[in-house]
């Protein structure tokens, strides 16, 4: 399995989920409407035409103002919960790569409309409290919430493999739980191996990784639905792993190539969520993917330079 490398372009793709389906979904694309649901759309119409008007309520009435069950709450819900599921692994251990996404996470502005929840583990050492001034253990799984007091520990568990497809789905569920929102994000970050070397290694449990049978398995068990997941991980863009998550998600994103260890700009396309928190999933998967693109041409162009 090929880990991450440094330097090397990072190619995101961006796949509707819906596309890979066949008939349930045409209906987001041009398909002509079938002769059956035309007829029975034609008598309805008729029917609506012919039917006796029905009287408005009255306005001021005790009626318009009841207000609605089923919206109670709803301007407090957040427009998007980022679900970050951190296994750090040599990545960090080695190199402290994942505290290096961490720290362009904090040199973002939150907005409240945006949940940030973060996960951390599978890695031997953290080098988060010289990059970010956080104490991430090394024996403990942690959840944090990123916010404009910045990074705060709000749940702490017992150890364990970050590679299992219960400890992915007690944090999806807890997540959902906790931080509702009226669009989730899914990102996981680790070393990749493609469809059948699947992904998420936690060095601290013999390097276990994380087939894609039990992510499936995690996604189903965890309950919620994403309007995007990336992996950020080597060779996860392929054809076996956006169909295993195509009940779970309606948008992909992830790499064919090897991502280099830097992985994802957060610091850009996360303040692009910020700025812009009611923009929709297909906004925020170009946002990763230029955003990416423009911090790795950038890298390359000065590496490229002469030592003045």
């Amino acid at each position: 399995m090929k880990g991450r490398s440094k330097w090397l372009c990072f190619a995101l793709t961006v796949c509707m989920m819906g596309s890979l389906t066949a008939p349930a979904f045409a209906a987001s694309g041009d398909a002509g409407v079938p002769e059956e649901t035309a007829a029975e759309q034609e008598v309805q119409e008729t029917a609506e035409k012919e039917a006796p008007e029905e009287k408005g309520v009255p306005e001021g009435s005790a009626e318009e103002e009841a207000p609605d069950p089923e919206n109670a709450g709803a301007e407090d819900e957040a427009e998007w919960t980022v679900m970050f599921y951190l296994c750090g692994t040599d990545l960090e251990s080695d190199g402290g790569m994942a505290s290096l996404n961490l720290e362009m996470i904090s040199h973002t502005v939150p907005d409240s409309s945006v949940n940030m929840v973060i996960q951390t583990g599978g890695a031997y050492e953290w080098k988060s409290e010289e990059k970010v001034g956080i104490d991430i253990a090394a024996g403990r799984l942690q959840r944090w919430s990123y916010d404009e007091n910045g990074f705060n520990l709000v749940d702490e568990q017992e150890n364990a493999s970050m590679a299992r497809h219960d400890t992915l789905s007690d944090f999806i569920s807890w997540c959902a739980e906790n931080y509702p929102a009226r669009k989730n994000m899914l990102i996981l970050w680790d070393h990749g191996g493609g469809s059948s070397g699947g992904m998420i290694q936690d060095e601290t449990y013999d390097y276990a990784l994380m087939s894609l049978d039990s992510m499936e398995q995690a996604l189903k068990d965890g309950g919620a639905h994403f309007d995007v997941v990336l992996m950020d991980a080597c060779m996860m863009a392929n054809l076996e792993t956006a169909q295993m998550l195509q009940p779970y998600a309606d948008y992909f994103l992830a790499s064919e190539e090897v991502v280099p260890g830097m992985g994802s700009n957060y610091e850009e396309w996360l303040q692009d969520l910020y700025d812009e928190p009611e923009c929709d999933p297909v906004r925020v998967g170009r946002n990763v993917c230029n955003s990416t693109q423009i911090l790795y041409s950038e890298l390359l162009r000065d590496r490229s330079e002469p030592d003045r």
